[in-house]
């Protein structure tokens, strides 16, 4: 009864570990540049406030003058242009004035 009863365990600990393992390699993975972007705060920062810009009702404004170094700035146009395009595309209102090549862009 004891040898019996170890290996239904160990069969059932192996299939759920099985399927555990499945549904980990199926999980969507970051892209570096994704992943970059996600700790980067000066993109972060531009996407943040073009989505503002937005909800608002304002025209696009780069205000880069929030961030000190050339790299930082870049990030925030990157992150600004990027956040705009994507908060127009899923705006429902504007999706039909929008290019569909514009909403298409990562």
């Amino acid at each position: 009864m004891n040898r019996a009863f170890s290996y239904i365990v160990t069969i059932i600990l192996s299939v759920v570990f099985t399927l555990i393992g499945d549904i980990t390699a199926r999980a969507p993975k970051l892209s570096a540049d994704d992943a970059e972007h996600a700790t980067n705060a000066a993109f972060r920062d531009g996407s943040f406030q073009a989505r503002l810009d937005l909800e608002n009702g304002r025209k696009p404004h780069l205000s880069v003058g929030r961030w000190s170094t050339d790299e930082d700035r870049a990030s925030y146009i990157a992150g600004y242009e990027q956040g705009y395009t994507h908060s127009l595309c899923t705006n429902s209102e504007n999706f039909a004035t929008t290019a569909s090549s514009d909403c298409m862009a990562p």
